[in-house]
């Protein structure tokens, strides 16, 4: 009941909609980080943009990959992890885990894989001095 309380407007709706009959009907397992799906599979925690987010990383042939939901809204953010949207629930956490995905895909070449990308996406990072530039031609390692 006490996740009922204002899901009436989280997500336009979509909670109330999607989420809670799926509670009711018991078919929800909760999980924490970190939580491994199968071999290789392995769910992440992706705090900020929507209460509960996780993402899942992928430990493939093709080197790492992580499906990152919308924790980024556009590429844009590949090169300023700072910026969030208006839809961000809490933009200062939002910001740190975009900051903590980039750097940890420069540093060990993950693929990163948004929901909202347009065009390619997807994308590799690379570190540019200080900051970050975003590679969307996706090559094996």
């Amino acid at each position: 009941q006490a996740a009922a309380v204002g899901a009436e407007t989280l997500n336009h709706g979509s909670y109330v909609d999607s989420v809670l009959p799926v509670i009711a009907a018991g078919q929800v397992d909760l999980v924490d980080d970190g939580y491994e799906v199968a071999a290789g599979l392995v769910l992440r925690d992706l705090p900020g943009h929507s209460p509960g987010q996780m993402g899942l990383f992928v430990d493939g042939q093709a080197g790492p990959a992580l499906f990152c939901g919308d924790a980024m809204h556009s590429p844009i953010q590949l090169v300023r992890p700072d910026w969030s949207s208006a839809f961000c629930a809490d933009p200062a956490r939002a910001t740190q885990t975009r900051i903590a995905l980039v750097e940890d895909a420069a540093e060990r070449g993950t693929l990163l894989v948004p929901a909202h990308f347009r065009g390619a996406g997807y994308a590799r990072v690379h570190r540019n001095g200080a900051g970050f530039r975003p590679d969307f031609t996706v090559r094996n390692r």
